[in-house]
């Protein structure tokens, strides 16, 4: 599989940050490894395959691998790992409001939408559902990490939340209302 150079650009401006902001650089590391982490999750449990049986979207359920990764599980990957490197592409100390909202927003989006409400609701096995756990972890510790700039800029931060979470807590009705026009 071909890796866009999308999802390759943080890598490298991880890898130069090292040189020059350690800090920055351990932080957007740990965020894009628990990420990779959770991507893995998902594509060995064919979170697709889980996604379409609890929608009813038989497309989705019969996604192949090629199709599941790239069109349910590539996305989420893609989103976590950008979102990280244009929150702190800056440095530790000067985190992006909006994209902060984003990254904070899509980690408990994802933990809750695509994990833990599912489970609640008896829909086991979940692919996904450990790092899920520390996806809730991550979301608070930078919260409380980035206090001051949320504090500054609330609406701005508040409105990147709402894009991040509203991402995740859009597949499933999605797929949903899409079942329908397939069936």
């Amino acid at each position: 599989m071909i890796i866009p150079p999308i999802y390759i650009a943080p890598f490298l401006g991880i890898l130069f940050l090292f040189l020059v902001d350690f800090g920055t650089a351990l932080l957007l590391t740990w965020l894009c490894t628990v990420a990779v982490v959770h991507f893995v999750e998902e594509v060995q449990g064919e979170l697709w395959t889980y996604f379409g049986r609890i929608s009813g979207n038989r497309l989705v359920e019969g996604f192949g691998f090629i199709a599941g990764v790239v069109l349910v599980v590539l996305p989420a990957l893609g989103l976590q790992v950008v979102a990280s490197w244009l929150t702190f592409r800056h440095g530790l100390l000067a985190p992006d409001p909006v994209w902060l909202g984003v990254l904070v927003g899509a980690l408990v989006g994802d933990a809750l939408a695509s994990h833990l409400l599912l489970v609640a609701q008896g829909h086991t096995p979940n692919p996904g559902i450990g790092s899920a756990l520390v996806y809730v972890v991550q979301g608070v510790m930078l919260t409380a990490l980035c206090q001051p700039t949320i504090a500054e800029h609330p609406w701005l931060a508040g409105l990147g939340f709402a894009a991040g979470a509203g991402f995740f807590a859009s597949v499933l009705p999605l797929m949903r209302a899409t079942a329908r026009l397939t069936a």
